[in-house]
């Protein structure tokens, strides 16, 4: 199974203490891994493994919060090759920008970036 695709343990527990009720396929048990349990009511002791897209998807719906990747070009500092620009919707035609994330890889970015969401904008 690709576990890069999924949020990490702490972000799904954030997700979950942010208001994410829905159901997933996969959840963390309580050791931090990812299990199968198909879909079933949500009982209290789940966390649910949700995608990187699924959070940001939920960010976007929610909170108005979007984000642009870019690959960056020329100098890299420690690896970095990603930074994604983070913004919130303001008005109907307004975007306010709230900060830039950089990471090693995409899947990173993302991760590094909803986290960030979770714990300063929300």
């Amino acid at each position: 199974m690709i576990t890069e695709d999924y949020v990490s343990f702490e972000t799904a527990k954030l997700l979950k203490e942010k208001g994410v009720n829905e159901d997933s396929w996969f959840h963390y048990d309580a050791d931090g891994d990812i299990v199968t349990r198909g879909y079933r009511l949500n009982m209290p002791e789940d966390i649910p493994a949700w995608t990187l897209q699924m959070a940001m998807k939920w960010l976007r719906e929610k909170h108005l919060i979007f984000f642009d990747i870019f690959h960056i070009n020329g100098d890299i500092e420690d690896g970095e090759e990603f930074q994604i620009g983070i913004y919130e919707k303001t008005s109907m035609d307004t975007y306010t920008w709230k900060n830039w994330i950089k990471g090693e890889t995409y899947e990173k970015t993302y991760e590094k970036a909803i986290k960030y969401c979770l714990e300063k904008l929300i």
